[in-house]
């Protein structure tokens, strides 16, 4: 089977990443704060956001950097072992390697993943039909949505819950607390 992972907010913890930029450049948003909307407005101004992606843009390696959220390197692993593994993401440039190797070493230095498919694409509903997804995982709600149009029937479709997608309902759709709940339930069906 073809399992694709969003990495961003599913398996990578960007958000802390792109808070402690935040943090460092405007003095906020407080340690333990979480945004909950996809743009952060209720801690920065749409500026301020482009001011950081800016600095995105001049961090060595930024993608490589990123803290791995609470996910289960073994049940990874069996996926992986069983299955190919896809990881599309949207990641922006940042200088060094280039962005699909950052994420691929990235993936290797976090969950032993030797050889991980990365595609970097914005879009991620034409890349499921092609790629013939079997299950799908994001948490952003326009790509989960794409996929659904495109891959059909075929795939899986599920959402990883978050803050700014809680409103988030679609049929077809299943909605799984992590990664890991996504991953216990690729690995129950083969």
């Amino acid at each position: 089977m073809n399992i694709a992972m969003d990495i961003d907010g599913v398996l990578a913890s960007f958000t802390e990443a792109f808070k402690t930029l935040a943090r460092a450049r405007y003095g906020r948003p407080a340690p333990d704060y979480f945004p909950q909307d996809w743009w952060w407005s209720d801690a920065l101004t749409r500026e301020e956001i482009d001011v950081l992606w800016g600095d995105v843009a001049l961090i060595e390696n930024f993608w490589e950097t990123i803290p791995v959220m609470d996910v289960d390197s073994r049940l990874m692993r069996a996926v992986y072992d069983r299955h190919n593994l896809l990881f599309p993401t949207a990641r922006a440039f940042a200088p060094g390697k280039p962005v699909a190797l950052q994420t691929a070493e990235w993936l290797h230095a976090k969950f032993g993943i030797r050889y991980p498919m990365v595609f970097v694409s914005n879009e991620k509903g034409p890349l499921a039909k092609a790629l013939k997804y079997d299950y799908f995982i994001d948490d952003k709600v326009e790509n989960v949505e794409a996929v659904q149009l495109h891959a059909g029937d075929r795939c899986k479709v599920f959402i990883k819950s978050m803050p700014y997608n809680r409103e988030f309902k679609q049929e077809g759709v299943k909605r799984v607390a992590d990664a890991n709940e996504f991953l216990r339930i690729v690995l129950s069906q083969g």
